[in-house]
C-alpha cells in the first residue's frame, strides 16, 4: 500500500455564522473551537470549497488537508472525500483539528499537494498546549 497524499490549503481565515452573528476566524485557537463546535453538534464532516478539481484525488484517501499561513503549516484535518457534483467543489474533512509542527512549505494559493514523507509531524498534547509564541521560539 502506498502512503497517502495530502493537500496544502491556505488558511486565510474562515467566516463563522452562529446565532445570527458573523465572526471571522483568524487564529488556530478559534479554528479549533469552531471545528469542535461542529463535531459537538453531531456533524461528521467539515468542508472547504475550491473551484479546481484535483488530478490526484484518488491518492488523497487516508491523507489530510494541512492548513498553511505565512508559508508554514499550522494544523490538519483528516480528508474524507472530494465532492465534485457542482461548483464550487467541496473538500470534505473529519471535524478533528490536529495541530502540527510549523514547517516551512512555501506560499500556498488555492492548494498544493504534499507527499506523506514531507508531512510535518503532529504535535503532542503537551506541545499543543504551549503558547504559540513559545512553540515558535520567540
Amino acid at each position: 500500500m502506498t502512503a497517502p497524499l495530502h493537500l496544502l490549503r491556505g488558511f486565510t481565515g474562515w467566516t463563522r455564522r452562529l446565532d445570527g452573528k458573523v465572526q471571522n476566524i483568524q487564529t488556530v485557537d478559534d479554528a479549533e473551537d469552531w471545528v469542535k463546535h461542529i463535531a459537538d453538534a453531531g456533524f461528521d464532516r467539515f468542508c472547504t470549497e475550491t473551484t479546481r478539481y484535483p488530478r490526484r484525488v484518488a491518492e488523497l484517501k487516508g491523507g489530510s488537508v494541512y492548513f498553511v499561513k505565512k508559508a508554514h503549516t499550522l494544523f490538519r484535518l483528516p480528508f474524507i472525500e472530494f465532492n465534485s457534483d457542482e461548483l464550487p467543489y467541496a473538500i470534505l474533512m473529519r471535524p478533528q483539528l490536529i495541530r502540527c509542527e510549523h514547517k516551512h512549505v512555501g506560499m500556498v494559493r488555492g492548494w498544493r499537494y504534499l507527499e506523506d514523507a514531507d508531512a510535518p509531524r503532529d504535535l503532542t498534547a503537551e506541545e499543543a498546549a504551549l503558547p504559540e509564541w513559545y512553540r515558535e521560539g520567540a
